[in-house]
């Protein structure tokens, strides 16, 4: 686990340098107190307005852009909620090479580029809308597998140990559940795929002090419903109305 602490650069917007901060490993325990919370919002952080592509594998580029892609396509989408700061949430932030693997494992394509990384996934996704029918998009692919990443109140990183030692379940904004258990002195997200590695998270407490925080992890949560690989044909995936 490392506790980020943001540059100037970064709380404008860019998490790269943020990425490489010391490592420090919580000691205790302590409550939140959320009416001291500050509504900076995680869209803020990750600067959705202004999303671009660069060589670090580290920070949140391809995050970033979907995000971008979703609110732009479907304005009332629930992942309008990273806009709006009083929103107390958690969100799993995959890296650009946690995509990058994700990609990888679905495709078998080794992709070197971070743009080209995300529309290849868009059009994965697009791959995925078209088995689910009833008039699914790629956006709609794209937005439930962000917010299978999130979920509601802030989670820091002390609560999140202490939910992972007791083996605790998050019900997700896609309404999928992911279990927090500790491997190897690590947190680790068990999602129920079968076809990915379960996620770790490599960087903690992101947007620290505000309702909204993430924590950095190094592949994609892929839960039931947007994972086809268990799925019988023609079959509604669990999570989606079909």
């Amino acid at each position: 686990m490392r506790r980020v602490s943001f540059t100037a650069a970064a709380v404008a917007g860019v998490a790269s340098a943020a990425l490489v901060a010391s490592a420090v490993v919580p000691a205790s325990a302590a409550p939140i107190d959320r009416t001291a919370m500050g509504t900076r919002s995680l869209a803020a952080v990750l600067n959705v307005a202004n999303p671009a592509f660069d060589n670090n594998w580290g920070d949140f580029d391809i995050l970033t852009r979907a995000i971008a892609t979703v609110l732009t396509e479907k304005p009332n989408s629930p992942v309008k909620k990273l806009v709006n700061g009083r929103n107390a949430l958690t969100c799993f932030a995959p890296t650009d090479l946690a995509f990058k693997h994700f990609h990888q494992g679905a495709t078998g394509q080794n992709i070197r580029r971070e743009g080209n990384v995300f529309n290849g996934l868009v059009q994965y996704a697009g791959t995925l809308a078209a088995g689910l029918g009833g008039g699914y998009t790629a956006v709609d692919v794209v937005e439930r597998v962000l917010l299978s990443h999130c979920t509601a109140g802030t989670i820091n990183s002390h609560a999140a140990i202490a939910a992972a030692h007791a083996r605790a379940t998050l019900t997700m904004f896609s309404t999928s559940n992911v279990q927090l258990r500790m491997v190897h002195g690590q947190i680790a997200l068990y999602d129920g795929g079968q076809k990915f590695r379960n996620p770790r998270v490599i960087v903690a407490d992101i947007n620290i002090g505000n309702k909204q925080i993430a924590h950095a992890i190094n592949r994609v949560i892929v839960s039931f419903d947007i994972d086809p690989a268990p799925y019988n044909p023609g079959k509604c995936p669990p999570g989606l109305v079909c």
